[in-house]
């Protein structure tokens, strides 16, 4: 070690400066290792993980983006992997959360297959009217269908575990989807099936080494960005202070969706009470919600500080086939609102988790829980709020045995 020392000193690079500090890590890893304190380490995963940080500085640190990006396929196979919500199946999709889902769904599958990846959405809405393709083009195209043939494939609910031997990885996915234009009809989050497959890490590396909230912020911002419409509707909302402070409020039955199931239902004081001490000359309010004299209530109590979007109440779940896009209109505003709240507050629900996930900072987020406002953060929140945005446990039961012996595999 002294020689190599004295042979820095006369080459003075920063390569020889890396080696000798290498030779000392593996000088003092030595004899830790004889003195059995580090003897429950392999040797091999301790040097390379401390070389690996000895050269980040020397060679750039590939980012989340770019591990996105080197996950999609360089020359796709011939055939399409359409996410579809579309008006002409009877196949329902859900709200905004289980939509999201289940493009990313689509997404991954398309990665696995090597086949272009595209959305076919005219559901309540057309999907291009308020957000567009931002560096990847998902435009579906009816004209693709005449080049080959196509298929729809039924994965909602409990008819995807008829898919499952394939999503895990046991049989060939290609043998599943064995048409041109396969169009997908899902509405859940597989990552976890996903995560058991064999050889994901090398396939789509990025679903490994990601939490749910990086995955659902890197795909959105890579697929989506507001329309010209949207982008448009954003400008005009009224901002007269530096910071907002916002809650969804999910009441689930009220008079405008008498047919929806009831929600959170503790008091509002609780509510009132944050809002109540926030310096009014700061902060802006805005409240997301499904329930129309809620928002009057607050407009009432807060006449000079409530924000209100445009559109018009409702649940793009519980619409009728056709388009609405008063309440789309309203569901994209509230939702761009709440990525870009300075303070967000939410309850249960799948909308404000996934603009919770979206949202560029991880500081003052409150999960409502009974009385109480609990802080919370993006990599958390699906903890307080079990089964709102990921596949219920109980659909694919054999998912923690897989995913176990594939990890002792890797061993």
């Amino acid at each position: 070690m002294e020689n190599c020392l004295l042979w820095c000193k006369r080459t003075r690079t920063i390569y020889c400066l890396v080696l000798g500090l290498t030779l000392v890590v593996n000088c003092v890893l030595m004899s830790l290792l004889n003195s059995h304190v580090m003897s429950f380490l392999p040797v091999e995963h301790v040097v390379t993980s401390i070389k690996s940080g000895i050269t980040a500085d020397i060679h750039q640190v590939e980012t989340n983006h770019d591990l996105l990006l080197n996950s999609i396929p360089k020359t796709f196979t011939s055939g399409y992997m359409v996410y579809t919500c579309n008006n002409e199946s009877s196949v329902q999709c859900g709200g905004w959360s289980d939509r999201l889902s289940g493009i990313l769904s689509t997404f991954v599958i398309a990665l696995l297959t090597k086949q272009r990846f595209l959305i076919h959405h005219n559901h309540s809405f057309l999907l291009e009217e308020f957000l567009a393709p931002n560096e990847y083009d998902w435009r579906y195209n009816a004209s693709i269908s005449q080049k080959g043939n196509k298929a729809n494939y039924d994965l909602m609910n409990k008819d995807s575990k008829k898919a499952k031997k394939y999503l895990y990885g046991k049989k060939d996915l290609d043998k599943y989807f064995k048409s041109y234009v396969n169009l997908i009809h899902i509405n859940w989050d597989f990552t976890e099936v996903f995560r058991a497959r064999p050889h994901i890490g090398r396939d789509v590396p990025w679903i490994t080494k990601w939490h749910y909230a990086d995955i659902y912020k890197e795909v959105y911002n890579y697929l989506f960005k507001p329309s010209e419409r949207l982008s448009r509707a954003l400008n005009s909302q009224k901002r007269r202070r530096s910071k907002t402070a916002c809650a969804h409020v999910r009441i689930g039955k009220s008079e405008n969706l008498p047919d929806d199931p009831p929600r959170h239902r503790e008091s509002l004081d609780t509510l009132w009470n944050v809002f109540d001490d926030l310096d009014e000359d700061v902060y802006d309010l805005f409240i997301a919600t499904d329930d129309e004299s809620l928002l009057k209530r607050a407009s009432g109590r807060y006449p000079n500080q409530i924000i209100e979007t445009d559109g018009q109440i409702g649940h793009i779940a519980k619409l009728k086939k056709g388009y609405n896009t008063e309440v789309s209109l309203k569901m994209f505003l509230d939702f761009y609102m709440l990525i870009n709240c300075d303070i967000l507050i939410l309850t249960e629900s799948g909308f404000g988790m996934a603009a919770a996930y979206i949202r560029n900072t991880d500081s003052d987020l409150y999960c409502w829980r009974g009385p109480e406002l609990k802080p919370c953060s993006r990599y958390t929140v699906h903890h307080m709020y079990e089964g709102m945005m990921l596949a219920p446990p109980g659909l694919f039961p054999h998912i923690t045995q897989i995913s176990d012996k594939n990890k002792r595999k890797a061993l």
